[in-house]
């Protein structure tokens, strides 16, 4: 299977620590963000990545090369302009085209999660994605990772980027599988998101949205705050 690795962003809430250099560069328990990531997907089966860059390109580029060193092959595309978590899929559509399915993955969250268990999640009938999401109720080892979520009977009701609900219990991950119908479902040549745009778009037209919930052992961690840098550090340092 294949992988798109978002690391385009600028993390700037992380400054001085990115003035020069990408956020999944920085490290967690001695390992760069974007490293444990690799080897995480590797592990899992992933053999080829797509990796979107705009901050700092060369910084990836030197560190990762080809990939061969992991043991995967790796592609870049590089953005003037960021064009969003949607939008920089939708880029390189050309590579994932042709698949049966692939995987899309936050490149500057933390992970310790059973990629190959949610890679060997089937779809639901009438699915076309999955949405990896943990509970932030019951996973004392995870952190806020993306916007909130609402669930029932194994499908997604409703995302909430930007607004508070203390309510609703799950998180959304960062990690998403697809089959290449997503594409047409996002525009050409423009930023969007997924949570705040391609989601909502999707629910909205009675589309199905498959959760699937990471166990309250494994571990999201949204490196966003010197604070959440600082617990995933810990957290992955007394593994």
């Amino acid at each position: 299977m294949k992988a798109f690795i978002l690391a385009a962003g600028l993390g700037t809430r992380l400054r001085p620590l990115t003035d020069n250099q990408p956020k999944v560069m920085l490290e967690v328990g001695r390992k760069k963000i974007l490293e444990r990531t690799i080897e995480q997907l590797k592990e899992a089966g992933v053999e080829e990545l797509v990796i979107n860059l705009h901050y700092f390109p060369e910084k990836v580029k030197l560190y990762f090369g080809d990939g061969s060193k992991w043991g995967v092959k790796i592609n870049y595309s590089y953005e003037p302009e960021i064009l969003g978590t949607a939008g920089g899929l939708k880029k390189v559509e050309k590579y994932f085209a042709g698949e049966k399915e692939f995987l899309v993955v936050y490149g500057d969250n933390a992970y310790n999660v059973d990629f190959k268990k949610f890679m060997d999640q089937p779809f639901l009938a009438g699915a076309d994605y999955i949405i990896m999401l943990f509970n932030r109720n019951k996973s004392p080892n995870s952190g806020i990772a993306g916007g909130v979520v609402k669930v029932k009977n194994s499908f997604i009701e409703g995302f909430y980027e930007g607004v508070s609900h203390p309510e609703v219990d799950y998180v959304n991950s960062g990690v998403y599988k697809f089959t290449p119908e997503i594409f047409n479902y996002m525009p050409e040549n423009s930023f969007s998101d997924f949570g705040k745009d391609i989601f909502p778009k999707l629910l909205s037209q009675r589309k199905k949205l498959q959760s699937f919930i990471v166990s309250e052992k494994e571990a999201v961690y949204g490196v966003d705050s010197f604070e959440y840098l600082e617990k995933a550090n810990q957290y992955f340092k007394n593994l």
